[in-house]
């Protein structure tokens, strides 16, 4: 979730041009700054895992399971959303305060942006749909069959496999408010097609857990990764390759507007 900021809209174009320096220092704060709260929530799931999962996770009808997991469960499904829609409202009230046609330059820095958004939701997509998923399976083998409440589950169902969906949304309503040309609701514009995939793969992403969790109850409890309940996580995968649509789509505005500039 990309928390960068635009430089101020009513600076003339020519004070827009970054200086050698900033030139060069821009763009690595950019992606520490995008990628931050992403790496952040995943880095403190796992550590909290790390040290709860065995002596407070094994049992959920002890007082340990309820105060670190059940806790950590309402975090995610209630303070996280919260949190969430607090920066989606500063998206669009941010977005709607700007000027509809921007400078060749601040186009430049909001489709720069808008690729940092992206990449924070390709990882997300890593945490969620790597790390912790192969995590999880491997937390079945090692246990058993259990619950939608486990250490691995809280952590993978109510907190990873969300955040790419949250991030997915932020970039889109940041692409919407900020680049409308090419992703607003212009007049015979539908819904972007890039974001309709990656919104729509992490959409199926969610359905497909509840399915996988019910499949694993009644039908097939042993947790082999290439059982048949785990192929469309295949299709999500595939979708979020609309990230790949995103950067392509505005690779040739970036190359015509770098031309602008330096003219």
């Amino acid at each position: 979730m990309a928390t960068v900021t635009e430089r101020p809209s009513t600076e003339p174009a020519a004070a827009e041009l970054p200086s050698p320096a900033r030139r060069s220092a821009r763009p690595l704060w950019h992606v520490l700054a995008a990628l931050a709260p992403v790496t952040g929530l995943a880095l403190f799931w796992r550590a909290w895992q790390q040290a709860y999962a065995f002596d407070k996770g094994l049992d959920a009808t002890q007082p340990g399971f309820t105060r670190y997991w059940v806790s950590l469960f309402v975090v995610n499904v209630a303070v996280l959303p919260v949190a969430v829609a607090c920066w989606y409202a500063w998206i669009y009230r941010s977005g709607r305060r700007l000027p509809a046609e921007p400078t060749p330059a601040q186009e430049l820095d909001r489709i720069w942006i808008l690729w940092l958004h992206t990449i924070a939701v390709a990882v997300a997509a890593f945490w969620g749909g790597s790390y912790f998923a192969e995590q999880d399976a491997a937390w079945h083998q090692v246990t058993m069959r259990d619950t939608a409440f486990t250490p691995s589950h809280v952590a993978l169902f109510y907190g990873a496999f969300p955040l790419i969906l949250y991030a997915a949304t932020g970039a889109y309503l940041y692409a919407h408010t900020r680049l409308p040309a090419a992703f607003g609701n212009s007049v015979g514009r539908r819904f972007p097609l890039p974001f309709l995939l990656i919104i729509s793969g992490a959409l199926l992403l969610l359905f497909q857990v509840a399915f996988n969790e019910f499949g694993h109850t009644f039908w097939e409890t042993e947790e082999i990764f290439s059982a048949p309940l785990h192929w469309p996580f295949v299709v999500f995968a595939y979708l979020l390759g609309g990230v790949l649509a995103v950067w392509f789509q505005t690779l040739p505005r970036v190359v015509e507007l770098s031309r602008q500039v330096a003219g």
